[in-house]
């Protein structure tokens, strides 16, 4: 349950799973309230959520879902979960670099930099189309994507771009409270 596990208005929950052995980042939402499943099917009038004794809701809703966004085993190997008994916790991976299931069971906390990590990977990857196929995050491609964007030119830039090339012309010449 989330209530069980500390989880309140105000934190921010990161939507994971994983496919064989690969962590899958859904997106980010900040919780709003922590409902019920009788509550939740009562407000949106559907009885297809998933059978869950608590739901977190997030208003405004929070980053897109995006079911193809997979983490290699490097990028997932850099997030620490937060440990009451000892330093921070990396992930547990199976002999085969494969993810244990068992990492994401339940409600874990990460630590800021875990957190900030997961940011930009999801701002990173929110700026291009929704996949309909698998993505496999690497360093090396978010490096490569965040080099992409930062060569286009921003909405301001092409704004002045475009007023220089009509001058010329007539002239002939951009807190977070809790980490869960």
């Amino acid at each position: 349950m989330l209530s069980k596990r500390n989880v309140k208005a105000k934190d921010i929950v990161y939507v994971v799973s994983i496919l064989d052995g690969i962590l899958l980042l859904g997106g980010r939402m900040t919780v709003t309230e922590i409902v019920p499943r009788a509550e939740l099917v009562r407000r949106r009038q559907d009885d297809a959520f998933y059978d869950a004794a608590e739901w977190a809701i997030a208003e405004p809703p929070g980053t897109r879902l995006d079911l193809h966004r997979a983490l290699d085993a490097d990028l997932t190997a850099r997030l620490r979960f937060i440990s009451s008994e000892s330093q921070p916790k990396p992930p547990c991976f199976r002999a085969d670099r494969k993810l244990d299931g068992q990492t994401t069971r339940g409600v874990r906390e990460l630590t800021r930099e875990s957190a900030e990590l997961l940011d930009r990977i999801i701002t990173i990857t929110d700026r291009a189309p929704l996949s309909t196929s698998m993505r496999l995050l690497t360093e090396e491609l978010l490096a490569s994507m965040e080099l992409s964007d930062s060569r286009k030119p921003t909405v301001s830039q092409r704004t002045n771009s475009t007023r220089s090339s009509r001058q010329a012309a007539r002239t002939i010449k951009s807190t977070k409270s809790q980490w869960k």
